[in-house]
């Protein structure tokens, strides 16, 4: 008797496309916030907008620090580092709760400290960035940098870096070639969903269990788009271990 598979979510082949690579941005050209060529939109939270649920505030909460938090025992002031955000040279909160407070990574400033400050951040970012995307097949530096600087990766990675950024791009677009062009017959194409979704799985985060999830955002997570719906359409390829 034939399988009967589980359908991909409506609309899947269309989400996949908006989220393969596309050309890359001469430098210094700011790139619109519906950019197609990510896997989450530049979605911007900006105070007495975002409605966040009892169970979204509970997910900031354990997840994210505010920038007083954050600055505790620092050299730079609260002031300063607020003024270097309002200059595009630090990344923007990834939230911003109803009362105002701006939501951040608990791992915002390794990245500064470890290009030694904020003045040489971009370069810094940017030369990490290319020596990951070498030999990959998505690339996109300045269009990441402005994602850094909006919050985004903030938003939907563990760990915000170049290194990690790159690698979820490469997933995200490979994942997407491998569900459309599915060999559900073949125990390589198996072993390849199987590896990427976890792996894809360990970098991101659980976003927020309904804002991010909402009608406010121009696509789902990646999570849900992309590993839930692997998971759901071939329970069978993570059912168990192929020898």
């Amino acid at each position: 008797m034939p399988r009967s598979w589980t359908p991909l979510p409506s609309g899947f082949w269309e989400e996949c496309v908006e989220l393969l690579p596309g050309p890359e941005p001469a430098e210094g050209d700011h790139v619109a916030h519906d950019t197609s060529v990510k896997a989450e939109t530049w979605t911007l939270y900006h105070a007495g907008v975002a409605e966040f649920t009892e169970a979204d505030l509970a997910y900031l909460s354990a997840n994210y620090r505010t920038l007083e938090e954050l600055c505790e025992g620092r050299a730079e002031s609260l002031a300063h580092v607020r003024a270097l955000i309002d200059e595009r040279k630090l990344p923007q909160p990834s939230y911003v709760l109803p009362d105002g407070t701006g939501m951040f990574p608990g791992d915002y400033f390794r990245l500064i400290d470890e290009a030694g400050g904020a003045d040489n951040l971009r370069e810094h970012f940017a030369e990490r960035h290319r020596a990951a995307s070498r030999g990959q097949r998505v690339e996109g530096v300045e269009q990441d940098w402005e994602m850094y600087l909006e919050g985004t990766w903030g938003i939907c990675l563990r760990d915000v870096a170049p290194e990690t950024i790159v690698r979820k791009n490469t997933l995200v677009s490979s994942l997407c070639e491998l569900l459309v062009l599915a060999r559900p017959g073949e125990s390589d194409w198996r072993r390849a969903l199987r590896e990427q979704v976890d792996e894809l799985d360990e970098l991101e985060r659980e976003f927020a269990p309904d804002y991010d999830r909402s009608d406010s955002v121009d696509r789902p997570p990646t999570r849900d788009l992309i590993i839930a719906a692997a998971r759901q359409r071939y329970p069978e390829v993570f059912e168990a271990v192929e020898a």
